[in-house]
């Protein structure tokens, strides 16, 4: 049976790590927000795009540590956090599911096109010569 440290432990790791998708503004400060992801620094990985700035969520991936996003140069700080979303009706397409039917509904649409990709390099592929 876990002790009340495990449990502990384990609903603070989670509530750290969704942390970083809280919609409120909690801000942490220039030098501990380079070490911790704040809710304002992930926020800009899900802003609209823009035709001024078609690739602005192609940023601030981390949920945790922003070391990776600074390493690989995709931490950006500069920017001020505006309207988040989707603008394709794809991706909300299932939101009136519940949770299992999400699940099978996402799993339907990723096999209906690895199908087609597959049939796709078939009729692409030369018949074999004999």
């Amino acid at each position: 049976m876990a002790s009340n440290g495990n449990i502990t432990g384990i609903v603070g790791s989670f509530m750290g790590v969704s942390a970083s998708e809280y919609t409120v503004l909690i801000i942490i400060g220039p030098i501990l927000d380079k070490v911790f992801v704040d809710p304002r620094f992930h926020r800009v990985h899900h802003m609209m795009a823009t035709p001024e700035e078609p690739h602005i969520h192609d940023c601030n991936f981390a949920l945790v540590l922003p070391i990776w996003d600074i390493i690989f140069r995709t931490a950006r700080y500069d920017l001020t956090p505006r309207q988040c979303g989707v603008d394709d009706p794809t991706i909300d397409a299932d939101n009136d599911y519940f949770w299992a039917g999400q699940q099978w509904r996402t799993f339907r649409r990723f096999w209906r096109e690895l199908t087609k990709r597959r049939t796709r390099q078939e009729a692409q592929e030369p018949e074999p010569a004999e």
